[in-house]
């Protein structure tokens, strides 16, 4: 949809008196070009727009990486072969590293070009100090990209030494970009920019099929003919290479290999192109047909002056002198040379200059911001739409679009699954077009780089380490040793090899995995190894049956008292609802909404709610707890919140306010961190239904803390409360809504919601770019 929109603004924006101008000059090569006052999405479709009228790539310069960033990811939803050329993100004598996300961006977006097809056009989008970034020539590179196609014959071993020497490293398993595994016939890559790994396979030396596959699943997602294996960076150190660097920079008189210190030098990215007789901009590989944009052109030029500034300081100072020798005047290539050698450029001043006597002015408003006042944005909707506006709305999510439409569903907007840089407005088409970040206040930003890449589901429960403890069904409780493949019987096959009392070791067959468990205890307390033949096992699991049964028919008779019991029935989602939710900074997983949706459900249902919200830190559980607690306070019940740690407890209280800042709910917090006057204002308030939200330690469970209408009890870590609190919860729970937030469940309470005695929602999906 978000596509559609931009390529319905692009033919609308052909009929502005602007860009018929633009398009008129640009096709009679009256360069240089001078456009002003547009921005955003809208720069973005005038570009795409030009790629139709020329017959070579455009270079756009931004005077930031951040900048080149935010307008690459516009550019993307227009033209999917647009390329982003990073900068180093280092100082050339500062001694560090660039990041392999670095490395593996810049060669991602070389080889695009490089590798394009005969007519292809691209859009490359950078930086100003991507721009002044010296490569080598194009034909070095040019080597080292190999064709692969099916039925052709190719050396493998040759294949692997190359490989090894443009940067990739070789792995039994393939799991990151810049690695490949060779196992007999069958050559695994993960490539830069892919979002998929490569596998080959070979008859001999014949390719017989070329298929992308899933590196964390290893299941398969197709097939191709042919493939482009690319270097995995930039940087190619060989002995001739290392000779010239010597050579003309005279680092040291002994001339003997020393090609490793090279290798491993920091700050090599900055000088390796010094090695090649000729040095070359991203400008030359774009070609002599290209055109270069020059966005912000006085900031690109105060800024190459700083750049400058910057590198003979650090020159002076002596800093990583040894590692990088170039002096500064050298190393930057020179900004005004370079501008003033370009014969198609489109320069774009700061302000849209109104003394430049052929400047293009667009009429461009940038975005509005309604800083979440519902009332004057739709004021704003009426008197935009009675005078002929149409507007278009991107929210980030669908979940998002279904809530953004509820909330203004009685206006004539069109909302988009989607999201652009920022909003504008285009008065002389009458369109408006609105970030829902400028409607609900800052929206977090995922790097492209994350949401493209595949996020993959940990089962703890099998996923075993060498020493962890595991349980055999028939066995008892064992030490997991590893997996082993053994010869037997003239077949091999894959043993699992578990170690138990006496230093005695079993192997188990890989068909019977399911037999063998991780062992689940005392957190600290390594237990007890079973004794092969022994009676141990036989008698623990005969007491455990035993107290097992037990303890179901105590819990059988409380859990059906609750079952009978009629708790309160919350009404279905208002619209305050759908503005809280709305203003949640992130996307929703997956797992988030069905948890939502769980509970929302037992809120709406008569009987009280008893569910386990279980997932790991990070996962998204307080979000929830906060839907839940905002939708019982909105209808007029009181909600406790309890942590079992004050500092828990404060940090629960300072995001509430935080989300719940916007609406009409008074929240108060209750632990020893509050004052005893404090303490006795909040116990009144409670009392006298002034507080909706109550946040706090056990105190909030005291017998002289008296709710006058709970509606809703939210329990964060209940495992970690004493055994008298939880009788105390198990009283308030009678009557009254429970949702218990875990990351870590202990047995009892996981079992019990898998028999159902109590309802469970899990996380398992982690957000993106989320870090264990």
């Amino acid at each position: 949809m978000i596509t559609l929109f931009l390529n319905e603004l692009i033919k609308a924006l052909r009929n502005t008196p602007p860009q018929k101008e633009l398009i008129k000059r640009f096709v009679e090569k009256k360069f240089p070009l001078y456009i002003g006052n547009i921005r955003g999405p809208v720069l973005s479709s005038v570009i795409s727009d030009l790629k139709n009228y020329t017959k070579g790539d455009i270079v756009v310069v931004f005077p930031t990486e951040k900048e080149s960033s935010i307008f690459f990811q516009d550019t993307l939803v227009l033209d999917e072969d647009a390329v982003r050329f990073p900068s180093w993100e280092t100082l050339p004598y500062g001694g560090d590293s660039p990041s392999s996300k670095v490395f593996g961006s810049r060669i991602s977006a070389i080889c695009s070009i490089i590798g394009k097809k005969k007519r292809e056009k691209k859009i490359i989008v950078t930086s100003l100090k991507g721009y002044l970034s010296y490569l080598p020539p194009k034909e070095f590179l040019g080597d080292y990209i190999i064709k692969i196609e099916k039925n052709r014959e190719i050396d493998i071993q040759d294949l692997e030494k190359k490989l090894q020497e443009s940067g990739y490293l070789r792995v039994p398993r393939v799991s990151v970009h810049g690695e490949f595994a060779l196992r007999g016939e069958v050559l695994d890559i993960f490539m830069h920019g892919m979002d998929e790994a490569v596998r080959i396979v070979f008859s001999f030396d014949e390719v017989e099929e070329i298929k992308y596959f899933d590196p964390f699943t290893q299941s398969s997602t197709g097939k191709t003919d042919d493939i482009l294996i690319v270097p995995s960076r930039e940087i190619i150190w060989n002995s001739d290479l290392i000779e010239n660097i010597y050579s003309k920079t005279l680092i040291t008189d002994d001339k003997k290999d020393q090609l490793d210190e090279f290798k491993t030098a920091k700050g090599d990215e900055y000088f390796f192109p010094f090695a090649f007789d000729s040095k070359s901009l991203i400008t030359d590989y774009a070609g002599d047909n290209c055109t270069v944009i020059f966005v912000d052109s006085e900031l690109l030029d105060s800024g190459r002056r700083a750049v400058e500034k910057e590198y003979t300081e650090l020159y002076r100072r002596g800093g990583g002198r040894k590692l990088n020798p170039i002096p500064p005047e050298e190393l930057l290539p020179d900004y005004e040379k370079a501008f003033n050698k370009t014969e198609r450029k489109i320069i774009m001043p700061v302000l849209g200059n109104s003394e430049i006597s052929n400047l293009i002015r667009y009429n461009y408003e940038s975005g509005r911001s309604f800083f979440g006042n519902f009332q004057y944005l739709k004021e704003e909707f009426t008197r935009l739409i009675d005078t002929g506006y149409k507007i278009y709305l991107f929210s980030s999510s669908d979940s998002q679009k279904v809530r953004i439409e509820n909330i203004l569903k009685d206006f004539d907007i069109k909302v988009i699954s989607g999201s652009i840089s920022s909003g504008f407005v285009l008065p002389d088409l009458k369109i408006m077009a609105i970030q829902e970040s400028e409607i609900f206040g800052r929206k977090k930003r995922i790097p492209s780089s994350v949401k493209k890449s595949t996020s993959q589901v940990i089962d703890s429960f099998v996923d075993l380490n060498p020493g962890d403890h595991v349980v055999h069904i028939n066995y008892g409780i064992g030490r997991f040793l590893g997996i082993d493949r053994i010869k037997a019987a003239g077949t091999e096959r894959d043993y699992i090899q578990l170690e138990y009392a006496d230093e005695e070791n079993i192997f188990i067959p890989i068909e019977q995995v399911n037999l063998v468990q991780r062992y689940i205890g005392s957190e600290g307390a390594s237990p007890r190894l079973d004794r092969l033949g022994g009676k141990s096992w036989e008698t623990r699991k005969n007491k455990v049956k035993k107290a097992a049964e037990d303890i179901a028919d105590k819990l059988i008779k409380l859990y059906s008292k609750r079952k009978k019991a009629m708790g309160i029935a919350f009404p279905k989602d208002t619209d305050w609802q759908m503005e809280f939710e709305a203003t949640f900074p992130y996307q929703e997983t997956e797992d988030q909404l069905k948890c939502i949706e769980d509970v929302k459900s037992d809120m709406e249902s008569p009987r009280p709610m008893d569910r386990l919200i279980c997932g790991d830190v990070g996962y998204g559980k307080t979000e929830i707890a906060m839907r839940a607690a905002f939708k019982a306070a909105s209808a007029g019940r009181q909600v406790i919140f309890l942590a079992p740690t004050t500092i828990l407890a404060e940090q629960h209280y300072d995001n509430m306010n935080e989300r719940f800042e916007n609406f009409p709910i008074n929240i108060k917090m209750m632990s020893r961190f509050v004052s005893k006057k404090e303490q006795k204002a909040v116990l009144k308030g409670l009392e006298e239904g002034g507080v909706d939200i109550a946040v706090g330690t056990h105190r909030l469970i005291q017998k002289d803390v008296v709710l006058k209408n709970p509606g809703l009890m939210i329990i964060d870590e209940e495992q970690r409360f004493g055994v008298k609190d939880k009788e105390r919860m198990k009283e308030i729970k009678n009557s009254i809504d429970s949702l218990a937030l875990s990351a870590t469940p202990i047995p009892r309470t996981l079992h019990m919601s898998l028999l159902k005695i109590r309802d469970m929602s899990i996380l398992k999906t982690p957000p993106y770019n989320r870090r264990p």
